[in-house]
């Protein structure tokens, strides 16, 4: 925005606010409203607004290259990921998860894949293509402590690092060396 004058107000009615994130593009707001019933992405400039139904909680990020929007859903007891571009704010794909409970997720560093674990007592990561193809699927055998909490990608993209596990993302099955501190 050239305008330093510019000013803006936006009102949520419907409940309290439990988050707010600004696009990459710093045009757009995203507010998480309160119980995750829904984030409203604000278009700053036209003061319009769209809608992402059922958010799991803090579980939405921007890939790096701030092109899409992933959004983890929970209806109906399944888990469900909604990849829209945030370019048009449409929806490029949307998948159901073999999770019991998703955690967390993470970009690649290419923004071509997510990485999706599930919850602490499962052990268990999947790698999905944007299209929702998955292409990995790894459970730690023997598990150790409280499952899988913190996964991140290797700056390449070639290894993904967890609490546990160092595990290659060229589909691997089998951990690379196991780690005895948190990460």
């Amino acid at each position: 925005m050239s305008d330093s004058a510019w000013r803006s107000c936006i009102s949520e009615t419907d409940g309290g606010v439990d988050n707010v994130t600004w696009s990459p593009d710093s045009r757009h707001l995203l507010v998480l409203h309160q119980f995750s019933i829904f984030i409203t992405i604000w278009a700053v400039e036209f003061a319009t607004q769209m809608f992402v139904k059922n958010p799991k909680g803090n579980l939405y990020r921007f890939s790096g290259d701030g092109k899409y929007l992933a959004v983890i859903e929970r209806t109906e007891c399944n888990d469900y990921v909604a990849v829209l571009s945030t370019r048009t704010w449409k929806l490029t794909s949307h998948f159901k998860l073999p999770t019991i409970d998703a955690a967390g997720f993470e970009w690649s560093p290419s923004n071509l894949e997510l990485c999706i674990w599930d919850h602490m007592f499962e052990h268990r990561l999947y790698i999905y293509s944007l299209d929702g193809s998955c292409l990995f699927t790894h459970e730690v055998k023997k598990p150790i402590s409280m499952g899988l909490q913190c996964v991140a990608w290797s700056p390449c993209g070639s290894t993904l690092l967890s609490e546990h596990t160092l595990t290659t993302s060229t589909l691997s099955t089998e951990p690379i060396e196991r780690l005895q501190e948190r990460c």
